[in-house]
């Protein structure tokens, strides 16, 4: 197996994986490339990122940064045998993960655009018990012992101490009345650097105009559809 590192939207990212069945596979934890501090054998990934996960990631990167997604964080958890203790070791996948000098961010993108929005009924404690819920898309919130798992993984991957890791839920739309109780729920949890972070979508887009606002030409389809639709005059500068 060897790691092809390629360059995409303007970034250095692990695009390839070219197999070769008569080598001997090398130790990739050994000879893998580093990029920042978000490197390492786990990034052996195809080039591509689901749309609204690339609007978070432009984002991000404006706010200094450096954007990974889809990372897997193993969870060690004790399962439900009665008669003895059995644990089994889980993968836990971030959408987004992103760091900077002084923090790391662990983020559950939630699109739901075009569709109903993200509910109570995702959450333990809030959501309406006589009607059907959706905790197993929420799973990182619902369960503390997935949580601390994650965190504690994410603390000795990447160097960051525990109280500069910090947990956010980025959201395109919510449903009907469910943003605040959701936001309020959230709060209450606390781990890490604090309370759940949670970004809705105008948080998000003004974001993202921002990030446009730059002279500095970059080769994303996000930023340049948006810069095509200021030249255009379809799009205003924000005034922030």
């Amino acid at each position: 197996m060897e790691v092809d590192v390629r360059r995409c939207a303007g970034k250095e990212v692990f695009c390839t994986i070219a197999l070769r069945p008569k080598a001997k596979a090398p130790n990739l934890r050994r000879r893998q490339p580093q990029i920042g501090p978000i490197a390492g054998p786990q990034r052996l990934e195809a080039c591509s990122m689901e749309a609204f996960e690339h609007i978070i990631k432009v984002m991000l990167e404006a706010q200094g940064y450096v954007v990974t997604n889809n990372v897997k964080f193993p969870v060690r958890m004790r399962t439900r045998r009665a008669d003895r203790a059995e644990y089994q070791t889980h993968g836990y996948e971030m959408d987004i993960v992103a760091a900077r000098h002084n923090s790391l961010l662990l983020g559950s993108v939630k699109s739901f655009l075009g569709s109903h929005g993200v509910s109570r009924q995702g959450f333990q404690r809030i959501a309406d018990t006589s009607k059907k819920n959706h905790f197993g898309q929420y799973r990182v919130f619902n369960d503390a012992v997935i949580r601390q798992g994650i965190f504690r993984e994410a603390s000795k991957r990447y160097g960051y101490p525990k109280r500069r890791i910090q947990l956010a839920l980025y959201v395109g739309k919510f449903y009907s009345q469910d943003e605040e109780p959701i936001r309020r729920h959230l709060r209450r949890i606390r781990l890490g650097a604090g309370p759940v972070k949670v970004v809705g979508l105008d948080e998000i887009v003004r974001g993202v105009l921002k990030a446009a606002e730059s002279k500095t030409y970059a080769n994303d389809p996000v930023l340049m559809t948006i810069k095509s639709l200021h030249e255009a005059g379809y799009v205003r500068e924000t005034s922030e």
